[in-house]
């Protein structure tokens, strides 16, 4: 029995070490381990992740930012921020993460430094700062250099279903920066001398302007902190942010294991160990899921499963495998080259570009991946609808129609069946085999596309009505005229996005 029970724990091992948790988990009160999963958070999760509703830290959005009005304060104002953006949450150096006990007693604690933090939005401004009266609203910038900072709470025990979860409470914030610069912009209904003037005086004075509104700013700024620490640990019990060690764990069912063995009327055999083993194995796969799924080589069904579990699970990518967010899905450019013999003889530039609908990617066949690399890889399936978004210059002719201009562009595709296909081109790198892409080819036909170009023409709304209305009643014409270029385009975004991939890591590190 107890080689039993070694056997299942070298198996929990190999479960629990080889593939990494999607979110850093520690033990309960490892400030060493906090320290680094902090770190990792920010490094790889900064976009936020969904599936244990940690919130986006970088650029860390909020609805408003209100600092109440002190009367009894030589800075006497009410400053309301709203649309914020704070910016430098990614660069924090933190030097201290204490508390997170398993009983929750206690302060916890997180302290460091930010380089560099910059607060952006729309302000209303007005009172009195020193001896000068001011009063404005439009856009506003705060830059804060060397921000020190100590945040602190209490948890406070939540019972839900019968499940302990955390909630916070008694929050603290201090901090403390090394030099501030402030702008506002339309002081004064746009006085531009005014303007100027009062922006210098507050710059030349910003610390005491700072030290006499920094605790109303503090309040403000540790409710937003709050919120947002709260949110995460609402995502599930409290117990369940953190590993139960693999000796804890095993004390427990190694117990239970012994009390069975002490019964006469059991009997074990090779078949029971087996099942023990099994068990374990599914508790350490199942209990922690792994950040990525991982399959056989070649095998189609667990290809398509694990496809669709990323689609699920991952469509914020996952920055620990190379995998970059899928639905959006963003390219910076987007270009068809004109085709001089074709009847839609233009030039398609897009920039800025969002991609909308690959989450919904029903995937019908995912064949290749074989251990030598061998042979041609393919996936194909179908999409309800896809929707391309950006900015766009185009210039030539559709059909018998010049065509120009420049602004924003949608297309819309519905019903789309696709199949991309590669070659892999085995690369060698520190000894190890790594997959390379080449011999890319992308086939997709959908049943519909429909297009809207905004302000061609120079914006002239006649010619640009007329113009979109020729395009959608001759959408499948225009279509397959430059789905050529269009799928080579495509190609080449799908085959950097796959390398980036699969260049993360040695190839046979993607599977089981």
């Amino acid at each position: 029995m107890k080689f039993c029970i070694f056997i299942s724990f070298l198996i929990l091992q190999v479960a629990c070490g080889s593939y990494p948790p999607n979110f850093p988990k520690c033990k309960h009160g490892d400030e060493s381990c906090l320290l680094k999963g902090a770190a990792d958070i920010l490094q790889h999760h900064f976009a936020g992740l969904p599936d244990v509703s940690l919130l986006p830290i970088e650029p860390f959005p909020v609805k408003k930012l209100n600092v109440e009005r002190n009367p009894s304060s030589p800075v006497n104002v009410d400053i309301k921020l709203k649309d914020v953006i704070v910016e430098g949450f990614k660069a924090v150096k933190i030097d201290k993460f204490q508390g997170l006990k398993e009983d929750m007693s206690g302060r916890n604690a997180i302290a460091g430094v930010i380089p560099s933090l910059t607060i952006k939005g729309k302000y209303t401004l007005d009172g009195n700062v020193l001896v000068l009266p001011i009063k404005g609203n439009g856009d506003c910038e705060i830059k804060c250099k060397n921000v020190k900072f100590d945040f602190s709470w209490d948890f406070k025990k939540v019972e839900k279903d019968g499940k302990i979860y955390a909630a916070l409470e008694h929050v603290k914030l201090q901090f403390e920066p090394d030099h501030v610069h402030f702008f506002f912009d339309h002081l004064f209904d746009g006085d531009a001398s005014l303007q100027t003037t009062t922006n210098d005086f507050l710059n030349a004075n910003w610390s005491e302007i700072f030290h006499e509104i920094q605790p109303g700013l503090t309040k403000a700024i540790s409710l937003v902190a709050k919120a947002y620490i709260a949110k995460f640990f609402e995502h599930q019990p409290y117990a369940e942010y953190f590993w139960q060690t693999k000796e804890k764990y095993l004390e427990v069912h190694y117990k239970q294991l012994e009390q069975q063995v002490e019964r006469p009327k059991i009997r074990l055999t090779m078949k029971f160990c087996i099942f023990i083993t099994f068990l374990i194995l599914q508790i350490a796969y199942g209990g922690y899921p792994s950040n990525f799924p991982k399959c056989k080589y070649g095998d189609e069904p667990c290809l398509i499963k694990g496809a669709a579990d990323i689609l699920k699970n991952h469509i914020n990518g996952v920055a620990d495998v190379n995998l970059l967010p899928i639905d959006p899905f963003s390219l910076k450019t987007l270009n068809v080259a004109r085709n001089p013999a074709s009847p839609v003889n233009v030039d398609i530039k897009l920039k800025d570009v969002i991609v909308e609908g690959f989450k919904d990617i029903k995937l019908e066949k995912f064949q290749g991946l074989k251990e030598d690399l061998s042979g041609r890889n393919v996936i194909a399936g179908s999409l309800d609808s896809l929707t391309i978004k950006g900015k766009y210059m185009l210039d030539g002719n559709v059909l018998v129609l010049p065509i120009k201009g420049d602004g924003n562009c949608e297309i819309k595709c519905k019903n789309i069946k696709f199949d991309f296909s590669w070659d892999f081109k085995k690369v060698e790198k520190d000894g190890k085999i790594y997959a390379a892409l080449e011999h890319v080819k992308l086939q997709f036909e959908p049943d519909n596309v429909h297009f809207f170009f905004d302000h061609l023409f120079d914006g002239d709304a006649s010619l640009q009505t007329s113009t979109n209305d020729f395009l959608n009643a001759n959408w499948s014409e225009i279509f397959h005229e430059i789905q050529p270029g269009l799928s080579k385009a495509l190609g080449l975004v799908f085959k950097s996005y796959i390398g980036k991939f699969f260049a993360h890591q040695p190839y046979a590190e993607y599977f089981q």
